[in-house]
């Protein structure tokens, strides 16, 4: 395989994908993350290097039930709708709203899902507290008896001129949350 990789999704709510690495002139290696959506499904993901030469992996997963204390989450910076973000952003701040009943427990597992136009995936880092940086706006609170924490992830370079879709989850068993307003910004 060549050293460039794109790397398709067939359905980005049932898996993630991080880039492949390469290992030697004949090896690479990805990881695959898989998102559940509240009930069993399986998709493709395809991998092709700059010769065109191709690998396709299945992923299958069950349907879970626990309940998860995440309601929704929503971008703060940049802005949902935004355009003209930079690829090279390296950090999407977000506010995500817990279920107020019980008190959500801090966890090191809440994640950011990347969807890159309609079949691209990333993986960000894990979302940590944060103070959002200077000068950005905060987005309009959405009401509810919720606890609201402002969070920011790590994020790779984006794609540039791509639609860019955000999704959080803390649990690979449960559904992502939905993000306000699709949770959607642009690359330029």
């Amino acid at each position: 395989m060549g050293s460039t990789f794109t790397v398709r999704v067939d359905d980005p709510r049932q898996a993630g994908a991080s880039i492949p690495v390469r290992e030697s002139s004949t090896q690479a290696f990805m990881s695959i993350y898989p998102i559940s959506h509240g009930k069993a499904g399986s998709t493709t993901v395809t991998v092709t290097d700059a010769s065109g030469a191709s690998a396709k992996i299945a992923v299958s997963q069950q349907a879970c039930g626990r309940p998860d204390a995440l309601a929704i989450a929503q971008l703060y910076y940049p802005l949902a709708a935004k355009r003209h973000v930079p690829p090279s952003i390296g950090s999407v701040f977000l506010n995500v709203y817990y279920n107020a009943l019980p008190s959500p427990a801090p966890t090191p597992l809440t994640r950011l899902h990347l969807i890159v136009g309609t079949s691209g995936t990333l993986e960000a880092g894990p979302l940590r507290d944060a103070t959002p940086p200077p000068g950005a706006i905060a987005p309009t609170p959405i009401p509810g008896p919720f606890v609201i924490r402002t969070m920011k992830a790590d994020v790779p370079a984006l794609p540039a001129q791509s639609a860019i879709r955000v999704q959080v989850y803390d649990d690979n068993c449960q559904p992502p949350v939905p993000s306000e307003n699709g949770g959607k910004f642009f690359t330029n």
